[in-house]
């Protein structure tokens, strides 16, 4: 009896093995769309501090990287979150994408895919502009700069002279703008325990 129950664990197991085999028998052949794949992958959810120097050395573990470009915010300058890779090899690109997909990195889960040819080949901009920094401008000293009279003189006298050398004559009075201190480090703390007061009151 109890060699019987064996038998036929074995032959369950047997064919347990024989449908993973097959499985990734069809896995390992590679599918009519994997080999029209690119060269290039997708990389989405890219974390904060991830950006193009450790994408192209993050990268280069799995071949040679040929081009790389991070999606980048022509306001700011700051990450989109995604970005693009080219491998000299598709197969490297598919490795690769299927390796990172969903890893987890940071607090985010990457997300990897290799492109489409026809999607590559109809976007020869795709690398365009991948050395192009954006210069980081604080937007308080805009700001102050625009706010300050002096600057608004000179804005001033210089609409005026424009208008005059079109032939109209129009005098418009210079706004007053109400003096504000700028906010040093001591009135900014100033500033906050008054807050804080506020709030505790």
């Amino acid at each position: 009896m109890e060699e019987h129950v064996l038998l036929v664990k074995a032959r369950a197991i047997e064919a347990r093995l024989k449908v993973l085999k097959r499985k990734l028998a069809e896995e390992a052949v590679p599918s009519a769309t994997s080999a029209k794949g690119s060269r290039v992958i997708y990389i989405g959810h890219i974390p904060h501090g991830f950006y193009e120097d450790e994408i192209q050395g993050f990268f280069s573990q799995f071949g040679k990287v040929t081009n790389s470009r991070l999606s980048r915010s022509k306001k700011t300058g700051g990450s989109k979150g995604y970005a693009f890779v080219e491998f000299a090899d598709p197969d490297v690109a598919r490795i690769a994408a299927a390796a990172m997909d969903k890893y987890l990195m940071g607090s985010k889960q990457l997300v990897c895919r290799v492109l489409e040819s026809a999607f590559v080949e109809a976007r020869p901009t795709l690398f365009r502009g991948k050395k192009r920094r954006v210069d980081r401008t604080p937007r308080t000293k805009l700001g102050d700069r625009v706010a300050n009279p002096a600057n608004l003189e000179k804005s001033a006298k210089r609409k005026r002279k424009s208008l005059e050398a079109l032939g109209i004559h129009y005098d418009f009075p210079l706004k007053k703008m109400p003096d504000t201190p700028k906010l040093t480090t001591k009135n900014k703390k100033k500033k906050k325990e008054e807050n804080t007061t506020k709030m505790q009151a």
